[in-house]
């Protein structure tokens, strides 16, 4: 009698686990693909500075785009690139500036970069690394914290009011 009920309530979950092990799976495999395509300029930035060709690109004219970050400016660039030992040429770049090289990107100014070999209008600016200087918090401050969460909390915990 019970197996009666059992064996078709059984079914039905398993048959319910399936499809939301399809489902998952299914939102999953749209996550990653979503990840690949917003992170694809990041990639193609991060190729170029390891396997691009090395050159220079004069700025020729610039302008901003409107969009700025707290750390970084984006640009729109006109370049006149120089591969090494190739001829230049001109071309036009959309990219975001960090603000500490903003003095760096003066109109004639030549700035290093990177140039993709299978499509020479793909390139990237190279900065180089900015180093961050990371201090320890001050242990006074530190003190000052802990003091007043003690003081929030510890007379509560005795029951004083």
């Amino acid at each position: 009698m019970y197996l009666d009920i059992l064996i078709p309530l059984g079914r039905a979950l398993l048959s319910a686990a399936r499809h939301h092990i399809v489902f998952l799976s299914i939102v999953f495999m749209a996550i990653i693909a979503l990840n690949r395509f917003l992170t694809r300029k990041k990639r193609l930035r991060k190729r170029l500075l390891k396997h691009g060709l090395v050159g220079t690109g004069t700025i020729l004219g610039r302008a901003t785009t409107g969009w700025r970050s707290t750390t970084e400016i984006e640009y729109d660039l006109a370049l006149l690139v120089k591969p090494e030992g190739r001829e230049g040429y001109q071309t036009h770049l959309r990219t975001w500036i960090p603000r500490v090289y903003m003095s760096r990107c003066e109109i004639g100014v030549p700035m290093p970069v990177r140039i993709d070999p299978r499509n020479p209008e793909r390139l990237v600016l190279t900065f180089p690394e900015l180093r961050v200087i990371r201090r320890p918090l001050d242990w006074r401050v530190m003190g000052l914290g802990t003091a007043i969460l003690l003081g929030a909390f510890l007379p509560g915990l005795w029951g004083v009011k």
